[in-house]
């Protein structure tokens, strides 16, 4: 119960009246109004994780990432932006590029992530569910 709601509560008969010729809300005493709970409208919410982490996800995409050759050749390097969908099951697809370095290191960014296993996926008030991740990689040929 909350007392004192600001012109919620009719004190005489002529506040009464007159609320009722000027408006078709409902007015509450303070004693029939209940106040929502509190915490009934929070979600809680995690992101998608690569099983093992930041550091696992980046050793797997080292691992996995094969730089074209083509691409050492000519000096290439830069940062390659992909998106990609984990469902509900943690299972990685829909994969494609937002920021582009090369047509070729592209494809071999994708191919690295097509490779990785399932992830633990997002959760939102308990139940599983379907998100995107967005997966910047910088492609360098210095270590």
């Amino acid at each position: 119960m909350i007392a004192g709601i600001t012109c919620a509560v009719a004190t005489s008969s002529s506040a009464q009246s007159y609320a009722s010729a000027t408006t078709t809300k409902k007015f509450y005493t303070v004693d029939e109004y209940t106040a929502p709970e509190p915490w009934s409208n929070i979600v809680v919410f995690s992101d998608a994780k690569f099983e093992g982490g930041e550091e696992a996800l980046r050793e797997h995409l080292e691992h996995q990432f094969v730089y074209p050759q083509i691409d050492i050749s000519h000096g290439v390097e830069g940062k390659v932006v992909a998106k990609f969908t984990v469902d509900e099951r943690g299972q990685v697809s829909d994969a494609y590029i937002v920021k582009s370095v090369s047509q070729t290191i592209d494809k071999a960014f994708l191919l690295a992530i097509e490779t990785m296993p399932s992830w633990l996926p997002a959760m939102r008030d308990g139940v599983a569910v379907k998100t995107t991740i967005t997966l910047p990689f910088k492609a360098s040929l210095t270590n």
